[in-house]
């Protein structure tokens, strides 16, 4: 698996075999799926991407199975606001939250099953200490933290009481080189 984070909400996922993932891209992006944390009232299509994920749901898209769900409480009659997604890459599991203002309710996270990676946005209303509580609620063997301010992953860090390690352009992992306990992986953005 590989993850690379190009700022904000941005990422891109990558297995060997598998369809390759984009969480929030801007226009221009090529991918086989595309994951929109803050969809749209309407449906939108996207330019150079095969399949947009913008309501709850669960999919199965070239050989990555994604669970959607609303990250906040439903209205009815309305689409969700904003989405949290669970990602199954070959049984490396992922999720991605997206902007949150609060923590999710247990019964959400529960739905979304500990992850082996949890790509994290700091800021937007989800304080480091809540974020760090999430962490910890959630177990993941890797934190990817999406920081928007450096002083955000600084207390991050001290809040969890894990060392901030020096970012990397892009996460390379598999199920067998993750770390028996929690670990932070911090990524550089790319352009």
């Amino acid at each position: 698996m590989e993850i690379t984070w190009y700022g904000n909400n941005t990422l891109k996922l990558s297995e060997r075999n598998l369809a390759a993932l984009v969480t929030n891209p801007p226009g221009g992006w090529k991918a086989e799926i595309a994951a929109l944390s803050q969809p749209e009232p309407t449906l939108v299509s996207l330019p150079g991407i095969r399949q947009v994920l913008q309501r709850p749901g669960e999919y199965e898209i070239g050989g990555v199975f994604i669970t959607a769900l609303s990250a906040d409480a439903p209205v009815p009659g309305e689409p969700a606001r904003s989405l949290m997604f669970g990602f199954d890459f070959s049984g490396l599991s992922v999720i991605f939250p997206g902007p949150l203002e609060k923590p999710p309710a247990h019964a959400t996270l529960e739905k979304l099953g500990t992850p082996h990676i949890l790509l994290l946005t700091l800021g937007n209303g989800l304080t480091p200490a809540k974020a760090a509580e999430l962490v910890r609620q959630m177990e993941p063997k890797l934190v990817v933290p999406l920081y928007a301010e450096l002083e955000d992953l600084k207390r991050f860090s001290k809040e969890l009481g894990l060392e901030e390690p020096a970012a990397q352009p892009v996460l390379k992992t598999a199920i067998s080189s993750l770390p028996e306990e929690t670990r932070l992986a911090v990524l550089a953005q790319t352009s």
